[in-house]
């Protein structure tokens, strides 16, 4: 190859290429190549009567050019890289790519040139993917433009990345059906009696007795749950209800009795009251105490009445809330249970039991004040019954303790009757000579 030739060749290779695109590139290359071929043949043409062997470069590489364009007229493949080529390049001490492989549009590099280029793409590759992690992309794999590095790797990593996206977004589709085909087959896989009495409530997800249990571990026998019902309304009683459930007893739909539908509610109610192995008891507590001792205690109230009217007395009570009934037996254990309707199986019986005697209650004073509506909403305050109340006024079974009636009433205040109570015994006393003094130890009793 002459001076001129390799001068050319350099020139081609030694061009800023990450300022352009891979294919702009290579014809840049293409192009040069077919310039430095040209100056070749014009300079050191083949020498006659020389073997193969003794030719120049030069011609060797003119003469293989032209049996590249005969091949391409006749639909022969091009040889891309072939052992034979680079080792002919090897022995000629040849470092810059042939002009012929360059013109057929192949780039061909020396090992050393390889590592390099392939160090150079790493350099490149792996900023790509740490910045495409850091922008939240996780799901999108890093794409490297060609433009960044002259490599014949930067063309199947494109490749990869585009198939690598394409299967994310395949796997992403199918991902619900395959959920949902799961949840399906573990639900014909369950047994219908996986949901142990013991364990749990047959409707797989509420109240289990996973509390009773711990209880009969450590010796209590009879555990009763009490809850109760009716400390929202506006009108009517509270109700408590506590209740002993039997070990082996099951309870399909048994659940807090809020989450429960009225049909369910009353079903369940018949089986838990007529049960020969179920103990209950209920209280109920009127709204003329609730306006005397406030709610609060009047629910702690009807629950401790509740206990105690228990034909047979329990070991132990789990109280759903977070308050003991003062009023409790003291030598009682008790257990508080937030939210205990919901995750203890005997509180829920006792909160179904409640609540449906509460709903009957409301019933019968429906039928005896019609104009509220308590058949619908159970003496809620919900807008209808407000509205009845502005209409026509609070009825006997209001509770004056409660808005609006409290403000459309005069409201005296808590203690009444036991300030009333009080009263007369103070006068009862000063008839009969008594001090004062007695009289007002009754009065601080009955605050």
């Amino acid at each position: 190859m002459s001076t001129e030739a390799w001068l050319l060749t350099v020139y081609a290779r030694s061009e800023d290429t990450n300022e352009l695109p891979a294919v702009s590139r290579r014809q840049d290359n293409k192009k040069a190549t077919e310039r430095s071929a040209a100056s070749a043949k014009a300079v050191a043409g083949p020498v006659p009567g020389a073997t193969q062997s003794q030719q120049p470069p030069a011609a060797i590489e003119a003469v293989q050019q032209e049996q590249n364009s005969m091949n391409d007229a006749i639909g022969v493949p091009k040889p891309r890289g072939t052992r034979s080529r680079r080792a002919t390049r090897q022995q000629q001490g040849i470092s810059a790519p042939s002009e012929a492989a360059t013109a057929a549009g192949d780039e061909v590099e020396t090992p050393q040139q390889q590592q390099q280029t392939a160090e150079q793409a790493l350099q490149v590759l792996k900023p790509t993917r740490r910045s495409s992690r850091r922008s939240g992309q996780a799901g999108q794999p890093a794409v490297v433009a060609a433009t960044a590095v002259d490599v014949d790797q930067s063309v199947p990593t494109a490749a990869v990345a585009e198939d690598e996206t394409q299967f994310r977004a395949v796997e992403a589709e199918a991902a619900p059906v395959r959920s949902s085909r799961s949840k399906a087959l573990a639900r014909k896989l369950q047994p219908a009696n996986s949901n142990s009495s013991k364990g749990k409530s047959s409707s797989g997800s509420g109240p289990t007795r996973a509390a009773e249990q711990r209880l009969w571990q450590q010796g209590y026998k009879l555990v009763a749950g009490v809850d109760e019902a009716g400390r929202g309304p506006l009108a009517g009683p509270v109700v408590a209800a506590a209740c002993i459930l039997p070990p082996d007893i099951d309870l399909p739909g048994l659940n807090d009795s809020k989450q429960m539908s009225e049909e369910a509610r009353e079903r369940l109610y018949d089986v838990l009251t007529t049960h020969p192995d179920i103990t209950y008891a209920v209280s109920v507590v009127d709204h003329e105490t609730i306006d005397e001792i406030n709610i609060l205690q009047a629910a702690m109230l009807a629950m401790q009445q509740a206990v105690e009217g228990l034909s047979t007395q329990p070991d132990h009570v789990l109280i759903d809330g977070n308050r003991r009934p003062k009023g409790l037996r003291e030598d009682m254990p008790a257990q508080l249970l937030v939210k205990g309707d919901a995750t203890s199986t005997c509180i829920a019986a006792a909160s179904v039991i409640a609540k449906v005697t509460r709903d009957r209650l409301m019933l019968e004073l429906d039928q005896q004040y019609p104009q509220y509506g308590f058949a619908q909403h159970k003496g809620y305050g919900v807008p209808a019954h407000r509205a009845a109340i502005h209409e026509h006024g609070p009825c006997a079974v209001h509770r004056r303790s409660f808005e609006p009636v409290k403000s459309m009433v005069g409201f005296a205040g808590y203690g009444q009757k036991a300030a009333a109570a009080a009263a007369v015994e103070k006068a009862a006393a000063a008839a009969m000579g008594e001090p004062v003094a007695a009289s007002d130890r009754i009065l601080e009793a009955a605050a």
